[in-house]
């Protein structure tokens, strides 16, 4: 199986990783994960070129962590887009956006008594951990519907409704040996 992604961030970020072939651990936000619970975030893209759509995302992803401050001190904190190939095998792969998921997720959280919109994070580690024991298989990469950063967003006043939710895979339990990283041009 082969997927591909993009991932916004600095210059320095991604030249570490460039030159580590590795990304590296979370930052800050470690406890509660991403949108789709801990892993690596990568924008879905139908093409290994990762042009358009995919790209867009990734530098929307950039644009909203500088303005949230999170790239402060950064020596490069200039964008950078990676592309990546992913190579899971197909046991290690989770499509989290089928219903089945939805309603674990929906289930899930009616079990926990979850209200607050930020449980989101905890529910899909949640229903992921639950899964990987029952099937008793590690998913290296999960695929899901994560909301599209919102600031360029709001500024494009076009298709907003199309862009609400991207597409992301994620890869989890540090596998970095499935990914193949290089520069975008």
């Amino acid at each position: 199986m082969e997927l591909y992604g993009t991932h916004g961030t600095t210059a320095s970020r991604a030249a570490s990783i460039l030159s580590s072939k590795s990304f590296t651990r979370p930052g800050p936000w470690a406890p509660r994960g991403g949108r789709a619970g801990p892993g690596y975030y990568f924008w879905a893209s139908s093409s290994p070129k990762c042009e358009g759509l995919a790209s867009w995302l990734a530098e929307s992803w950039w644009s909203d962590a500088a303005t949230r401050g999170q790239y402060q001190g950064e020596a490069e904190p200039q964008l950078a887009i990676l592309k990546v190939t992913l190579r899971p095998q197909d046991n290690e792969y989770c499509d989290a956006t089928q219903i089945w998921f939805k309603e674990a997720l929906f289930e899930q959280a009616a079990r926990r008594g979850c209200a607050n919109p930020d449980d989101v994070y905890q529910l899909y580690g949640w229903v992921l951990d639950e899964l990987e024991d029952e099937v008793k298989q590690k998913y290296a990469v999960v695929e899901a519907d994560v909301a599209c950063p919102q600031s360029r967003l709001a500024k494009l006043r076009k298709l907003p409704v199309v862009l609400k939710v991207g597409r992301c895979y994620v890869v989890r339990h540090q596998r970095d040996d499935i990914i193949e990283i290089a520069p975008i041009n």
